[in-house]
């Protein structure tokens, strides 16, 4: 991992992943929690597009302390010891955090559909299933929302969940089938997602779903 001074763009630390906690963790990607711990993506398994990741870890660079979170598919594969979370996931395809920073989204990218959150101030966990393959999430900035894009029946669908519930709000069609190569953000307001095909830029208002 790079700590990197956004003002300068140089990098001010190098923390090699056997340093990481006790036992070393390997991170994909990282994310900065609202209380300047680290939300690590690590376990990856086979190609990240089909197999996914194997866990999520928080770690606290002043200590050095280090907790890792899996499902129970993977809690029984590697090092270090973990927390089972998110019932019956299987895989992680997407990861993300809460427009707070404050949970840690994960959605599973097998049949299993999971889309769960991990409070990492208690530990505790929420999820739902079914929602189908997930290949990509994002969260509003409001803090209201978590939108997950995947395909139903290979139709492209965007499913819009309460951050603090996970209770569906709505769901509603898109003009293609996203895939791995596909990109998405919410706007500042929180009101628009944009998706970005290989050619053309969808926006779609997340209150009517309308394009």
């Amino acid at each position: 991992l790079y700590a990197v001074d956004p003002a300068s763009m140089t990098v001010t630390r190098r923390y090699l992943a056997s340093e990481i906690g006790s036992d070393g963790y390997h991170a994909f990607t990282a994310r900065v929690l609202a209380d300047g711990r680290l939300a690590l993506l690590g376990g990856q398994g086979g190609i990240p597009n089909v197999d996914g990741y194997g866990s999520v870890a928080v770690w606290n660079p002043a200590d050095n302390s280090l907790v890792v979170y899996k499902s129970s598919y993977q809690s029984g594969f590697g090092t270090p010891a973990s927390v089972v979370v998110c019932g019956q996931l299987l895989n992680i395809g997407s990861f993300t955090l809460t427009g707070d920073r404050a949970k840690i989204v994960i959605a599973s990218i097998d049949s299993d559909g999971t889309v769960c959150t991990i409070d990492p101030a208690t530990g505790r966990d929420n999820y739902i299933t079914g929602a189908g393959s997930a290949l990509h999430l994002a969260a509003s900035n409001d803090g209201k929302y978590i939108v997950e894009i995947g395909q139903v029946d290979n139709q492209g669908e965007a499913f819009v969940y309460d951050a603090a519930t996970l209770n569906p709000v709505r769901q509603f069609p898109l003009a293609f089938g996203p895939d791995s190569s596909t990109t998405l953000t919410i706007s500042a307001d929180s009101a628009t997602l944009f998706l970005a095909s290989q050619s053309i830029l969808y926006a779609y208002d997340l209150t009517s779903g309308q394009q």
